[in-house]
């Protein structure tokens, strides 16, 4: 993912954080799952899209399945957790190569 950690000076409110997930020379990829922590007294999160074009995006929208598509602001007393999954449904063919 990029980027691998947030200082937490370089955070002021107001201002947008991007991450990218970038997919490495995957073999026969069908499905993901990933969670993200971070600090609920330093950031609020409020959306997570996957952007059109992106690595997994199956040739027909149905062939897709989200299981887990999941912001808790506050997962613990400390912290809050984005939860993804996603996986792609037969007769999609699974993904190959590098992406994001």
């Amino acid at each position: 993912m990029e980027p691998a950690s947030i200082i937490d000076d370089s955070l002021t409110p107001g201002n947008k954080v991007t991450i990218t997930v970038k997919i490495a020379d995957a073999i026969n990829l069908y499905v993901y799952e990933f969670k993200i922590y971070y600090k609920n007294s330093v950031l609020n999160a409020t959306k997570v899209v996957r952007p059109s074009g992106h690595f997994m995006e199956p040739s027909d929208p149905a062939n897709q399945f989200i299981p887990k598509w999941e912001i808790k602001n506050n997962y613990n007393a400390t912290h809050g957790r984005i939860w993804l999954g996603f996986t792609l449904l037969s007769p999609e063919a699974p993904k190959s190569g590098s992406g994001q």
